[in-house]
């Protein structure tokens, strides 16, 4: 899995993927209803997009971690790094490929 980032619109494309399957992006928990999950879609061409950049816990947060699982791999954790509302940087730990 490959992942590149537009930090204008704050959008995390992540291909390598199998198309058809989805990821779950867990959010950090950002009140006392605990963590926030999303499912992302993966197309046809094996890519899901995640928005970061508008995301409001994002605007509290300066460097925020979210945990995405996929079927195909172990747990990522992806650091995104977030000044005024724009996504400045992300970065991911190494994952290993299930099986």
């Amino acid at each position: 899995m490959k992942f590149s980032m537009d930090r204008e619109s704050g959008m995390v494309e992540f291909s390598g993927l199998e198309p058809g399957s989805e990821i779950k992006v867990i959010w950090p928990k950002i009140d006392e209803k605990g963590v926030h999950h999303s499912i992302q879609p993966v197309d046809k061409k094996g890519r899901a997009i995640i928005p970061f950049g508008n995301r409001r816990e994002m605007f509290l947060r300066q460097i925020c971690t979210i945990q995405i699982t996929h079927d195909d791999f172990e747990p990522i954790e992806i650091q995104a790094e977030i000044r005024m509302t724009k996504l400045i940087r992300v970065h991911k730990t190494e994952q290993v490929k299930k099986g």
